[in-house]
């Protein structure tokens, strides 16, 4: 089930627990703690800055993260952390919009932590990431930059970006095609690179 409360302004500040109770018990069954705040908006933003096209296995990867403040310039000696998030990718080219690149092999969400630093003096961090896996997958990979830039005040503005990544030097795929009137169906395959290119 859910529940929703609407907050007034008469509402204190501060920390709030919320018990779940069945009307018949004084037991709980459940609790979850909220924080009420003053809005208060964003005072920087953040990007991400990475080269252009796929990324590929064993190759080191620059990933710079820019934050600025929305009225003052850029934010220098803020602290940054940033992450990679992987998942089983797509590939979405118009020339191989109709092939199939994924398979039925089990991938699991894996979370890299890139770790942390401070942005210079033109505002900017930059991280590097290579995945180098021993076993890795045999379909294109979604690679998720996620990082966090803390304000003054301690509260964060995030930014992401998703690249396609290559486990290896082509990817393979497949297209069924059945003609109309036919009964026969073609298969057609297909090994691409990193540059989208035919392998």
């Amino acid at each position: 089930g859910e529940y929703t409360v609407d907050t007034r302004k008469d509402f204190l500040t501060g920390g709030y627990r919320i018990e779940l109770r069945i009307p018949t018990s004084n037991s709980r069954i459940g609790t979850h703690s909220v924080q009420v705040e003053d809005f208060i908006p964003n005072r920087m933003r953040a990007n991400i800055e990475t080269a252009e096209g796929a990324w590929v296995a064993k190759k080191k990867e620059s990933i710079t993260v820019a934050a600025e403040h929305l009225f003052g310039g850029v934010a220098s000696k803020r602290p940054v952390e940033a992450q990679v998030i992987l998942q089983p990718g797509t590939i979405s080219d118009p020339r191989w919009e109709s092939y199939r690149f994924l398979n039925e092999s089990k991938t699991k969400t894996a979370v890299n932590s890139l770790g942390s630093a401070l942005t210079d003096e033109n505002g900017k961090a930059t991280f590097s990431y290579t995945y180098a896996e021993s076993q890795p997958p045999s379909h294109p990979l979604k690679a998720t930059i996620y990082a966090q830039v803390r304000e003054l005040g301690g509260r964060a503005v995030t930014a992401s970006q998703d690249k396609l990544l290559f486990p290896s030097d082509s990817a393979l795929g497949i297209k069924l095609e059945k003609k109309s009137g036919e009964d026969v169906l073609n298969v057609h395959a297909a090994a691409i690179g990193p540059d989208m290119d035919p392998a």
